[in-house]
Formats: structure tokens, sequence, C-alpha cells
């Protein structure tokens, strides 16, 4: 079990989890974090474009933007922030992973990390609110404050299914028909967390063809690590689609990398025969 303390030594560890306790602030280590690799992420390249400049610009001391990243399932927006976190953690980038619970309590956070000489990417994965959520005006609140107005020490990245965060129940729309005058102010106050983030990336569905240019990454790349023969590329492909189907999942890059340790798995078995 990875470490619960308040004394990580970011030397050696790049990712914790952190949340406030019975009034402290604890953080728990991820020693083995993630292994992905910006060259594992295939068909994102304006995504990985983009974050990776601002980044980059954040581990330089220059000018970045808190980042909402958004979109469908499974299209790497987690695996974005992982590998750009394994490409700049020599750089003295660090991760922290914050539920959003906690996160009306991160001045603790800031004040426990300020003058150590990294750099933190604060991370909430797969945010999203419910109307009435008390924790969306506490976030919105502290993205409105100092602690977030100023990147030199401190970046926000969310990955959320949602574009603007907060689910928008068909009620909404019967608004627009009794209360017109009020119709704006409700959409724009659903909108006024999103627009705290200077940085919007898409993650739209792929079509098959990506799915099976991912399938094909991933086939290779752990066949060439497990010494596995791919003989025919026809079946392959026909195996990737149906392997889908039968799941009732969706051609995503998740579903391709599952798929592939899946085929690549068959193959060994039978090897152990």
């Amino acid at each position: 079990m990875p470490d619960r303390n308040q004394n990580v030594d970011w030397k050696y560890i790049v990712a914790t989890h952190w949340q406030w306790e019975n009034s402290q602030s604890l953080f728990q280590s991820i020693p083995k974090f993630s292994v992905i690799e910006l060259d594992d992420l295939l068909e994102i390249e304006r995504q990985k474009t983009s974050l990776f400049r601002n980044t980059k610009l954040f581990c330089k001391g220059f000018s970045a933007n808190n980042a909402l990243l958004w979109g469908a399932r499974g299209t790497g927006k987690s695996s974005l922030i992982h590998a750009l976190l394994n490409h700049f953690a020599s750089q003295g980038l660090r991760l922290i992973e914050i539920e959003k619970r906690h996160f009306q309590f991160i001045h603790s956070l800031i004040e426990d990390l300020y003058e150590l000489p990294y750099k933190f990417l604060i991370v909430c994965d797969d945010l999203s609110f419910n109307e009435n959520d008390s924790s969306f005006m506490e976030m919105k609140s502290t993205l409105e404050g100092s602690i977030f107005n100023s990147a030199d020490k401190f970046l926000f990245y969310v990955t959320s299914n949602r574009r603007h965060l907060v689910a928008e129940p068909l009620a909404d729309n019967e608004i627009a028909y009794q209360q017109e005058i009020h119709t704006q102010d409700v959409f724009d106050e659903k909108l006024s967390l999103a627009d705290r983030f200077g940085l919007w990336l898409s993650f739209h569905p792929f079509t098959q063809q990506q799915y099976l240019n991912i399938v094909h990454f991933w086939t290779n790349k752990l066949a060439i690590e497990h010494q596995v023969a791919i003989t025919c590329e026809k079946t392959l492909e026909e195996d990737a689609i149906r392997w889908v189907i039968e799941r009732r999942g969706d051609q995503s890059g998740r579903s391709a990398h599952h798929f592939a340790r899946s085929w690549i798995g068959d193959k060994l078995y039978k090897m152990l025969d």
C-alpha cells in the first residue's frame, strides 16, 4: 500500500493523491505511477501539441493556463496528463490528484507546498456536477480567487465527459418557454466554472479506422515486448472489431489497448501448452 503521510519525498515521488481529513492535510503517494509516454497516444495530435506547449511554458516559469479536457470516454484525456508528467518530471513537475469534495480546503495544500522547488499540476479526474452541488460554487470561488490567478507554482488540469462540467437536465429546456427572461442567467451560471479555464481541449469519439490504428500500435508494441509474432493483420482487425461489438464498447483508445492486451494474452497463453 502507498504511504499516507504529510512528508512526501518529492525528489523521488512524482505523483500523489491528496485529501483533507480530520483537519489535516494528507498525501497518499503513488510510487508506481503510469508509465504511459506521449508517443503512446495516437489520434490526438492537436490536443497533445496544445497541452504540451502549455505544460512546457508552466515548467519554464512562463504564463500558462488552467486546462479543461473534456469529451468522450477512453480517448486519452487522463493518459495525456500522465504522459506529460512522465515527460516533464525530470524538470521538476509533480502531480497531485484531488477529489472535488476536498477542493474547499485546497488553500491548505497550497500553503504546504508553496515554498518547495517544484511545479505542481493539481488534477481532478472525471469531474462533473449535478444541480445544486455545493462543491460547484466552492470550486468556482477558488478559481476566481488569488490561488490560481498566478500560475507560477500551481496549475489546475481537469478532465470531464461534460463540456461545461454541469449536467443540463431536460427541465432546463422548459425554462426557454416558461421563463425566457431568466434562461440566459441559468445557462451563464452553468458555464461560469468552465469559463475559468483558459485552455479547453475537446476529445471526440474515434472513427473505426482511428480505433484500428491504435489497435495496430498496441499489438505491435506488446508483440515486440513479449516476442509474439503477428501473422495476419486482416484477422487482427476483424478480431478487434468483433471484440468491441461483443462487449458493447466504444471504439476508443482505451478499448484498443484492452483488446491488444487480451489478444496478445491469448497468444501467450497458447504458447504455454
